[in-house]
């Protein structure tokens, strides 16, 4: 089944970017976060024509995979100085065995930060080559701003 892939941007062109992001400024700045720019974009992701919403698990799980793989490649693709890291946050607990073991072959590729609540989730290639902090005994200090 095709599968389509759009990127909606959330802001005008580039070329009025800096007017945006100035325009902004000081709501951004009481907010604490920035309301304009690439990471307000979304992708609209369609699979045989349908919403990804329509997608059984599986098949929404299969295209994470498959760009995961993409974005693998564009890295790859470049002469870069350091290797990009990849980050993946609590996805393998969304994964089957098979479809870890899938990403697990992808990710070899590059340096890895992989963050679970559940080290039996990942597949054993990746635990026998990583470096695992377990952090569960850590107390957190909190620290308020006065």
């Amino acid at each position: 089944m095709p599968a389509r892939v759009a990127l909606l941007p959330a802001a005008d062109p580039a070329d009025r970017f800096a007017e945006l992001l100035a325009s902004s400024r000081d709501r951004d700045s009481r907010q604490g976060a920035t309301s304009v720019g690439p990471h307000r974009d979304d992708l609209l992701i369609q699979l045989g024509g349908k919403p990804m919403t329509f997608a059984s698990r599986g098949e929404q799980r299969s295209l994470l995979i498959a760009l995961k793989h993409a974005e693998v490649l564009r890295y790859a693709a470049r002469p870069l100085p350091v290797p990009p890291y990849l980050l993946l946050d609590d996805l393998f607990s969304e994964l089957d065995r098979a479809r870890s073991s899938q990403l697990t072959g992808l990710l070899a590729q590059f340096p890895t930060i992989v963050t679970t609540t559940d080290a039996t989730a990942l597949d054993a290639r990746l635990l026998d080559s990583a470096t695992v902090l377990d952090l569960s005994q850590v107390q957190p200090e909190v620290q308020y701003a006065a």
